[in-house]
């Protein structure tokens, strides 16, 4: 029941986390970061946001990290070998390594989307913000099965 639940969550999450542009999350996300990452400094309205800063990020880095995961295991099991660029390229938009400090990875993407203003009006889960940021920033190691 658990599990059934955390996957349901991923996936009402995962719209999300395609309806929000750079622009909206950062800005959210920025209302998070200016009270030094402590939610009990917010009014209800910017606490919301704090909190859909961190759901999203949570939901966009549980994907990565959990494909990053699997494309491990099937290539330490010889299913799948990747040493073409451009596809790893393109896998790179959909993984990255496995995260556990969000606040860090709220902060480093703030620090993104301001140095990025030509990804603003890109969405949060699309391949380009996956790949520039998420993959770019936090790297999926291949080579280690586990």
């Amino acid at each position: 029941m658990k599990i059934l639940l955390i996957f349901l969550t991923m996936i009402f999450l995962g719209f999300s986390a395609n309806a929000n542009t750079v622009k909206i999350i950062s800005e959210k996300c920025k209302k998070y970061e200016l009270t030094k990452l402590k939610t009990n400094k917010l009014n209800a309205i910017e606490k919301k946001d704090a909190d859909t800063c961190r759901e999203i990020m949570w939901t966009v880095l549980v994907k990565g990290g959990s494909l990053c995961r699997t494309l491990r295991q099937l290539m330490h099991k010889g299913i799948l070998n990747f040493n073409d660029q451009t596809t790893m390229n393109y896998l790179g938009g959909h993984t990255n390594s496995e995260i556990f400090d969000y606040d860090e990875v709220i902060k480093k993407f703030i620090k993104w989307a301001e140095e990025n203003p030509r990804y603003q009006d890109n969405y949060i889960g699309s391949q380009k913000v996956g790949y520039f940021f998420f993959y770019k920033s936090f790297p999926c190691n291949l080579k280690n099965p586990y």
